[in-house]
């Protein structure tokens, strides 16, 4: 079984530039647990507090970096390495 966060990430990437539910980066989230129930309106948009601020795709950290061991591999990559 996958973790929620990894099925997250996935519909993040996919949803880049959907048509019909379209975004741009990693939208901002609730932190450190969930809001209480009466927070949320059916059919409309959750407008309480959000803990985690959003980052958009043109933001360096939107991408994974490259990991060590390709980097071992393949030195040539090094270049190719996101900042920070």
């Amino acid at each position: 079984m996958r973790k929620k966060s990894c099925k997250r990430w996935g519909d993040i990437h996919r949803l880049q530039g959907d048509d019909l539910f379209p975004i741009d980066g990693i939208p901002a989230k609730v932190a450190n647990g969930n809001p209480p129930a009466s927070a949320f309106v059916l059919g409309t948009p959750y407008t309480g507090a959000l803990g985690v601020a959003a980052i958009p795709s043109s933001d360096y950290r939107f991408l994974w970096p490259i990991p060590q061991a390709e980097l071992n591999t393949n030195p040539t990559l090094a270049d190719q390495q996101n900042p920070g």
